[in-house]
């Protein structure tokens, strides 16, 4: 973390004085801060983007008591780290708080595990410097010191009294990488006033500086050979998923392939989920020595493609078929994602959720069965459906077991077990069923 500050305050002093001081590199500032070539130096956001950068510079660990200052740490005190950017499936890198206590205002920098799988700006440039230029772009070199930038500059120490700098939205996605920031200015002509008061905006001119002067050229935001393809796998099959399951286990697959990943190896990572349930999924990662991304491309782009996947694969019932999302050099498979559900299900077109019932009075006891399909296809019935029969009196003797496959009627479990008497039992099973994602408005038999 200390290195990822020493490195940041260097990128900016030399930005500053290349650019404020010395007035080159104009076509920088145009790019990513929207101020126009034309008499930049003149320019009143000249002085207001350089005089927050240059706060930056005077930010020391040797302050004298009793004066403000940054605390960053990795402690997600606020709870915020699972936070999502908008516009994307990428949980926040990091975050800043500005918050004023009985002893005056505080600055706190929280820094959450999406960056740590980022290279230092060195190491960036170290792993593409020897590729061609029209293979380099801003959108891959992405390092923890710009990221840690991002969030200096939402400080309130940082932009003192000029306007505060916060996360601007353009077309509903934050402002955020350098593509899209490139879009916004060159495209949409976004208001100087307002890239200026954008905290990426900084992070990607500071980059942008530190890399022409590392390559000897300004790399485009965006490199353009690389493409993305989307296959789904045959709606009309019979292996699809729970939707919102699926969403869930991809994010923490994701997170575990990362770690899996090294640049420059050809290499898998695999791993499956509800094995020998209903919902049985297996998600898959491919990549190619040739592939450049660092672990926070891997994870940013796997979080993004898995649950597209998932949730645009198949229609508009909350089952998916799932497919595979490659990435591609023109011919050249470079990275591979896949979604592949493994249960044989009862039914390829699925309409809704399956189920029975059946309730047989003991006159001491209530013998209850009950017979589903496409909803507790993950936990044995533990999360909802336990919990909801509970309410009807307490449960023994439970039992619950998944088939190898769905029947033809869709059922892909039985579960069963024993209640105390109850006048209503037949009536409060079936609505337990229904509150637990099952099939609603019907009754279970009066006997087996």
């Amino acid at each position: 973390m200390k290195l990822a500050l020493e490195d940041m305050k260097n990128m900016v002093e030399d930005a500053v004085k290349i650019w404020a001081d010395d007035g080159k590199l104009p076509e920088v500032a145009s790019l990513y801060l929207g101020i126009p070539r034309e008499n930049q130096g003149e320019n009143p956001y000249t002085k207001q983007a350089a005089d927050s950068l240059k706060r930056i510079l005077t930010l020391t660990d040797n302050y004298p008591p009793h004066t403000e200052y940054v605390l960053v740490s990795c402690k997600d005190q606020w709870n915020m780290c699972n936070n999502i950017v908008e516009g994307t499936n990428s949980h926040i890198a990091g975050y800043a708080k500005n918050h004023h206590l009985a002893d005056g205002n505080h600055y706190d920098i929280v820094l959450c595990e999406p960056w740590f799988l980022l290279d230092p700006p060195n190491r960036v440039y170290e792993l593409w410097k020897d590729d061609p230029e029209e293979n380099v772009s801003m959108d891959f070199l992405e390092n923890d010191s710009g990221k840690l930038l991002h969030e200096f500059m939402h400080i309130n120490l940082v932009s003192e009294d000029r306007p505060h700098i916060e996360d601007k939205l353009y077309q509903g996605k934050r402002a955020y990488t350098a593509p899209v920031i490139a879009e916004w200015v060159r495209d949409y002509k976004a208001r100087t006033s307002d890239v200026v008061a954008n905290a990426d905006s900084y992070t990607q001119f500071v980059n942008a500086i530190f890399f022409r002067n590392k390559f000897g050229f300004l790399p485009d935001p965006k490199r353009g050979n690389i493409q993305g393809f989307k296959t789904c796998y045959d709606a009309r099959g019979y292996n699809y998923i729970d939707v919102n399951l699926g969403k869930l286990w991809a994010e923490d697959f994701c997170r575990e392939a990362a770690g899996k990943y090294t640049q420059g190896q050809t290499s898998a990572y695999v791993a499956q989920w509800a094995q020998g349930k209903a919902d049985h999924v297996e998600f898959a990662a491919n990549w190619k020595a040739i592939g450049k991304w660092s672990k926070f491309d891997f994870e940013e782009r796997c979080i993004q493609v898995l649950p597209d996947l998932i949730t645009d694969c198949d229609g508009d019932t909350r089952w998916k078929t799932g497919g595979v999302y490659e990435f591609k050099d023109n011919d050249n498979l470079i990275y591979e994602f896949r979604v592949s559900p493994k249960y044989e299900r009862g039914s390829n077109r699925p309409g809704g959720p399956v189920g029975r019932c059946h309730v047989h009075d003991m006159l001491y006891e209530i013998n209850f069965s009950i017979y589903g399909g496409l909803y507790a296809g993950d936990d044995y019935g533990q999360t909802r459906l336990l919990p909801n029969l509970k309410e009807c009196g307490m449960v023994s003797n439970w039992h619950f077991e998944y088939y190898d496959e769905a029947g033809r009627d869709g059922v892909e479990w039985h579960a069963w077990g024993i209640m105390p008497p109850h006048f209503a039992v037949d009536d409060c099973v079936s609505k337990a069923m229904g509150r637990s994602g099952g099939p609603v408005g019907f009754k279970c038999y009066g006997s087996e």
